[in-house]
């Protein structure tokens, strides 16, 4: 059937958009850097593996220096206002963008990187004005670390070294991965997770039948991702689905892990 009224607007604003920053574009100079502070990271389950590098891509105007955009990747859960929050917030991302939105008047796109394991806020390092700790589920953590985070950020440009993101290559591949959270088969049988399933073969380069009620009996079910991979110049970005662990990542998994580890 014809799509809603609202796609049709939806896309309209797109093109819009598209068209207005394009006519906004300027010549700039790339730079990237990196600082790094473990003390801004905890680590909740063992192996205690930080990656604790806060990489920037920002780019200077060519006519007067200036920076015209900020790109961010900083590691860590969205959670300085703890599970308890029923209040809608951006959380400590909010507070570092609006944060270097101000100091260097320019667009900032934030990106959260390795985070499984699990990467969470400190604990008893943030103090409030009178030296008191503060902790998840308050506003005032919320807005010191994110300021912590945006003045770890300052650091990665000041250190900045220009980059070439000269030549554009992506590429991707459909993968499948085993759905073995309990709750989450269960919504998913409920009709609560909306998401289309797939019967698992047991080979994630394999994506199975479509899993239906008919079928689903005695079949493990799998949900359909994929992993990417982009080059800009000489910036490579990896494109992984979920909440990898830092220890993924720089190769450090537990070996043998404990007796009954989740993972």
């Amino acid at each position: 059937g014809a799509a809603p009224a609202y796609m049709d607007r939806l896309a309209a604003q797109t093109i819009k958009a598209i068209g207005e920053a394009d006519a906004a574009a300027v010549p700039v100079d790339a730079t990237y850097g990196t600082a790094a502070d473990k003390a801004l990271l905890r680590d909740s389950r063992e192996p205690y593996i930080f990656d604790d590098i806060i990489r920037v891509l920002s780019f200077k105007r060519k006519d007067n220096g200036k920076l015209a955009g900020i790109f961010v990747q900083w590691n860590n859960h969205p959670e300085t206002m703890g599970g308890d929050n029923t209040v809608v917030t951006a959380d400590f991302p909010g507070v570092t963008v609006a944060e270097l939105k101000k100091k260097y008047n320019c667009p900032v796109a934030y990106f959260t990187g390795p985070v499984g394991g699990l990467m969470a806020p400190p604990r008893d390092v943030m103090k409030n004005s009178a030296g008191e700790p503060l902790r998840e589920g308050d506003f005032e953590f919320c807005r010191i670390y994110g300021e912590e985070v945006a003045k770890l950020a300052t650091k990665a440009i000041d250190a900045a070294e220009p980059i070439s993101l000269t030549g554009f290559t992506t590429s991707a591949k459909a993968i499948s991965v085993p759905l073995a959270n309990p709750l989450y088969q269960a919504a998913r049988m409920l009709g609560v997770l909306k998401r289309s399933g797939h019967i698992w073969t047991g080979n994630p380069e394999e994506v199975g039948e479509p899993l239906t009620s008919k079928n689903a009996k005695g079949k493990k079910p799998a949900a359909e991702t994929e992993v990417a991979y982009v080059r800009l110049g000489d910036l490579h970005i990896a494109c992984i689905p979920g909440e990898i662990y830092p220890e993924s990542v720089y190769g450090k998994i537990q070996d043998p892990i404990d007796p009954n580890a989740d993972f």
